[in-house]
């Protein structure tokens, strides 16, 4: 019994260390305070009151006091990682990714006194787990060796998986350009209402952010109904501001014929739908919902060259629907995404019938009609400036 305890207790000796390395332990062990920093996306300021930066920024200058002594005796490291992929290249993102870095080295350098020799910095243009583009890690840790980007790659213990490196020939600041200097954007007034930095042409996170779009199922033809028409050119242009909230204008027409038989559709829309991006993050991205009101008129021949018949087939009149929109946005780089959604609600049409003679028309009775259900597909393509 007694060497059965013994052999017991060997195993979890042994066993300790390894099981200290796991992703938890090691997690807590060689990070001794890590500090996410978001960035708006595009931007490299690094603003205080988006997303929770202020207090980050607080609880890294407490870390940094309180291991003052151990970072200045190279006991302890700081290291930075910048995250990126926003960008319209690689190149693009490991500028931003350096730049954004940098913006958070010289808050500790300017207001905590620490040394660019204290930092081990790191740049990426890889999303940081958990689909996050745009922020900089900052982690207080001892170091594990010489601190170069070979040895962090053998060193850094779960962050190796965790966090993609770079390759060691990229340099982390692309073309050896100089650091830039440092800005932090803080809000100011009674209201709390956001200042500007002086000299710096820092921008608001709640800027407003235009973007050109055109739906692609209007240029097929495809209409609510799952018919295909003649196809119509459109284009939106969509203001986002304040974080969550958008709002798009769009225009459509045709006057031709198209589809499979060849009818004459003649259609003129305008519509005006307010959005609310559910994320409310200032990038305007994933899901949205909104509400919509669209008018127009129509001109609908199913025999262009005359009926054949007095039976009244070809419609002409003025249309409306108003109702609930919703989609999904997903960006493809920094300016372009594609968008796919649904309208639904009430269509209204005054319409009359007439009997198509060419050159000649001649009404036949009114054919108004009013329906609830799917009035809109949306599968678009935009650009954000």
């Amino acid at each position: 019994m007694n060497r059965i305890l013994l052999l017991l207790g060997y195993i979890l000796l042994l066993s300790a260390p390894v099981c200290g390395r796991g992703v938890g332990t090691r997690a807590v062990s060689d990070c001794d305070s890590l500090h996410t920093f978001r960035f708006v996306q595009g931007r490299d300021v690094l603003y205080a009151d988006y997303q929770g930066n202020n207090h980050e920024l607080k609880r890294l200058f407490a870390a940094v006091s309180s291991f003052r002594g151990p970072i200045a005796d190279g006991k302890m490291r700081i290291y930075v990682d910048g995250h990126c992929t926003s960008g319209g290249s690689v190149h693009d993102n490991l500028w931003l990714a350096y730049v954004r870095s940098s913006r958070v080295k010289s808050e500790l350098i300017t207001r905590k006194g620490m040394k660019e020799e204290y930092f081990v910095t790191h740049n990426h243009a890889v999303c940081y787990p958990g689909e996050e583009r745009d922020v900089v890690i900052v982690c207080l840790r001892e170091p594990a060796g010489a601190d170069t980007l070979s040895a962090a790659r053998r060193n850094y213990g779960m962050y190796a998986s965790r966090y993609p490196l770079l390759p060691p020939a990229v340099p982390s600041a692309p073309d050896n350009r100089p650091c830039p200097p440092p800005i932090l954007f803080v809000p100011v007034g009674p209201a709390g209402h956001p200042g500007t930095v002086a000299g710096s042409g820092a921008e608001n996170p709640h800027r407003m952010v235009f973007s050109l779009k055109t739906n692609l199922a209007d240029w097929s033809g495809l209409t609510a109904e799952g018919r295909l028409g003649a196809f119509r050119p459109n284009l939106a242009l969509e203001l986002h501001f304040a974080r969550r909230w958008s709002v798009m204008a769009s225009a459509a027409y045709s006057d031709w014929k198209g589809g499979r038989d060849h009818r004459f559709w003649g259609v003129s829309g305008y519509s005006l739908e307010p959005r609310l991006w559910l994320k409310g993050d200032g990038r305007y991205r994933w899901f949205y919902l909104g509400v919509y009101g669209q008018s127009g008129d129509f001109d609908y021949r199913p025999s262009p060259a005359g009926d054949t018949d007095a039976t009244g087939r070809s419609r002409t009149g003025r249309y409306r629907h108003a109702g609930l929109s919703a989609g999904v946005y997903v960006p493809l780089s920094r300016h372009w995404g594609i968008e796919a959604g649904v309208r639904g609600g009430y269509l209204h049409s005054s319409a009359k019938a007439y009997d198509n003679e060419p050159p000649h028309a001649y009404y036949h009775h009114p054919a108004s009609f009013v329906r609830w259900g799917l009035t809109g597909i949306n599968l678009g393509l935009g650009y954000r400036f």
